[in-house]
């Protein structure tokens, strides 16, 4: 079965590896590896050794190739787009998807036809991710007014959903970062989330006033905490709580519970989560 890679770079420029584009791709190293780092400590007279911490390695992806036929276009069109110091996305049987930077620039055979090439590329964070992400809603308020409507029967705007314990579910391999994003319906002050098998949680000390989000995304590379209202986002990493943590959606269940201390019942929650995995994988 064969499969496609397309590299996207910062710039907008791209590459797609596959016969139909005339680039093929001999040889993959590195799609589904992880390198593991371990940490050991040996005492007087212990047998082995105790285990004291693990780290995940950046990702290394290893790539060679023929590009077919008339090589001298094709030769540039890789020069041009694997850059270096320009960071890239690498998209596997456009369903996967990681960050990278090339480690190194491709090496390209000086052949007229057919000529051969090799880059090598870092993922500094290791993990795999799909395209789609998943939305977990911890509250939010189903809207019920349609147009038309009897003025001479009860009707009402909408109708509150709310369940302050909600299982969000991780169909990865690996924990995983997510986003959360409050939504104020009316005032709402400090609101949280926190992970009930931990009590580690995110919460956000600020008066947000009616139609305001806030957004955390803890992503792979930075933290962000924005507000918007209207068509105007602000930074307000400030107002995140000292004494918050960035916890991960572990594998499986993950219960989450939210509040706020003043007006609960005018926030919503949007929990979005990437779908992880140690590597990319046909389907």
């Amino acid at each position: 079965m064969t499969y496609t890679m397309r590299y996207i770079n910062a710039f907008g420029a791209e590459i797609e590896f596959s016969w139909a584009a005339g680039y093929v791709l001999a040889e993959t190293t590195g799609l589904t590896s992880n390198t593991v780092d371990t940490v050991l400590s040996q005492s007087i007279s212990q047998v082995g050794k105790t285990l004291q911490g693990q780290s995940v390695q950046p990702r290394i992806i290893t790539c060679r190739g023929t590009a077919l036929g008339d090589s001298r276009m094709k030769r540039q069109q890789l020069i041009n787009t694997i850059l270096p110091a320009v960071s890239a996305r690498l998209i596997f049987d456009d369903v996967w998807y990681i960050d990278v930077v090339p480690k190194m620039t491709p090496n390209i055979s000086r052949h007229n036809e057919n000529a051969t090439f090799d880059f090598v590329l870092e993922a500094a964070y290791p993990y795999w991710r799909k395209e789609d992400d998943d939305v977990s809603s911890l509250s939010k308020t189903n809207p019920l007014f349609r147009f038309p409507w009897n003025l001479t029967k009860p009707w009402k705007f909408g109708e509150r959903i709310e369940s302050v314990l909600t299982n969000v579910i991780n169909n990865g391999n690996v924990p995983t970062e997510f986003t959360v994003i409050f939504i104020a319906n009316t005032s709402v002050t400090n609101p949280s989330v926190t992970k009930t098998s931990t009590m580690e949680y995110i919460r956000i000390n600020r008066n947000m006033v009616p139609g305001e989000t806030v957004t955390v995304r803890n992503s792979a590379n930075k933290v962000e905490v924005l507000s918007t209202i209207g068509n105007t986002t602000v930074d307000i990493f400030n107002d995140l709580d000292f004494n918050s943590t960035l916890f991960l959606l572990d594998v499986g269940d993950n219960v989450l519970r939210y509040d706020a201390d003043y007006n609960r019942n005018g926030l919503d929650i949007r929990i979005i989560r990437p779908f992880v995995s140690v590597g990319a994988y046909m389907e």
